[in-house]
């Protein structure tokens, strides 16, 4: 099984086995809103019967007659409009571990009125229980997106997909776009209240593809290979510098393969070569069988994790990078035997990434 991942889900016939990482549903709440209006008619009369007696006074109430000179108190109705047509649906809170939060709230709100809502607001606490709650101002989502990092590896094989469940989260009157936020748990609660929201088409739900090919240090780079290792050149071993001490066929996840260990005569290191079934005739020089991790957002609630072993076989131009779980444990077998230890190398290395824009991977790791 060439990519083993830690996920929600993981999609391939065998190559994968993907397990849940889910953050734990804490607590539901509620927040209500209230709001009061007033209006109140005070003759000036009543209120120069509070002052002091002065001539002024006794002039100012000798005209209270005068409906000109009556005075209203009326409260100033933006701010009580405001609040009027500002309604908490609904809250529910969840657990988080994103960058030190210990939980964060999501609060439907209506700000147009009628029935739903047109508004997702998120507030966290930190460690300590604190909460940053701003009101109207609090965090507000823009979109709910999946991934769905499919990885090709170089020989054309699909390996399977790694999905990741994010948020886009903004602040109001704060410039720059939107950050990512990952969480299974909100994004799945806030699909299923948007599917039963009276208001439509409020935040956009959106799934975006994208395809993964592995690099040659292990890792994940953006867009597979457009060439293939099933139709490209392999190497010429020099006879003079290598002599044949052994081969092994072997039937793989993905292809047939045909494994030879060379001696080398002049003492330096020896070479192991792979011959693919799909592309026969043609031996490439096994420079790399490694393990290796993906951890997408790892900081997030709900990263999207894949384990998986590479090997990197190479011609005199390229490097072509293939997932076959039983390829790379014959290798291993093969650097494990004297003749075999100074081959190649076999490096472990766990790798971090980010996402920008629309799905773009960015390796971060330190």
């Amino acid at each position: 099984m060439p990519v083993s991942a830690i996920n929600s889900v993981f999609t391939k016939s065998n190559n994968v086995n993907f397990t849940s990482l889910r953050s734990n549903k804490d607590k539901y709440g509620n927040d209500y809103n209230k709001s009061s209006s007033f209006m109140k008619a005070v003759p000036l009369a009543a209120v120069l019967a509070m002052s002091p007696l002065t001539t002024a006074n006794i002039h100012a109430a000798d005209r209270i007659d005068n409906p000109a000179h009556n005075i209203e108190l009326v409260e100033a109705r933006g701010i009580d409009a405001t609040e009027q047509t500002r309604k908490v649906v609904a809250t529910k809170e969840f657990q988080s571990r994103a960058d030190g939060y210990s939980s964060v709230k999501v609060r439907l709100v209506n700000t147009t009125g009628g029935n739903g809502f047109d508004k997702v607001e998120l507030v966290f606490k930190d460690r300590n229980g604190l909460g940053y709650d701003d009101g109207e101002d609090s965090d507000y989502v823009t979109e709910i997106g999946t991934y769905n990092f499919t990885i090709i590896s170089d020989d054309g094989v699909n390996q399977g997909t790694m999905p990741l469940n994010v948020m886009y989260v903004k602040k109001p009157m704060v410039s720059g776009v939107p950050a990512l936020y990952a969480h299974d748990d909100v994004v799945n609660y806030l699909k299923e209240q948007l599917a039963k929201n009276p208001k439509k088409n409020v935040i956009p739900v959106n799934t975006y593809n994208r395809k993964l090919s592995p690099t040659l240090g292990g890792g994940l780079q953006n867009n597979p290979k457009k060439n293939t290792i099933n139709n490209a050149q392999g190497i010429t071993v020099d006879p003079n510098s290598y002599t044949l001490a052994s081969r092994k066929q072997i039937v793989g996840e993905n292809d047939k393969y045909s494994l030879r260990i060379y001696k080398n005569k002049n003492g330096g290191a020896n070479l192991v070569t792979c011959e693919k079934a799909s592309n026969p005739g043609k031996l490439f020089r096994v420079a790399l069988v490694g393990d290796f991790s993906a951890n997408i957002e790892k900081n997030a609630d709900s990263p999207s994790i894949a384990t998986y072993p590479l090997t990197i076989l190479r011609n005199d131009n390229d490097g072509f990078g293939l997932m076959d779980s039983v390829l790379a444990n014959e290798l291993k077998k093969i650097k494990a035997t004297p003749l075999g230890s100074n081959a190649f190398v076999t490096p472990a290395v766990d790798y971090e990434y980010a996402v920008f824009g629309k799905g773009v991977l960015a390796n971060v790791t330190d």
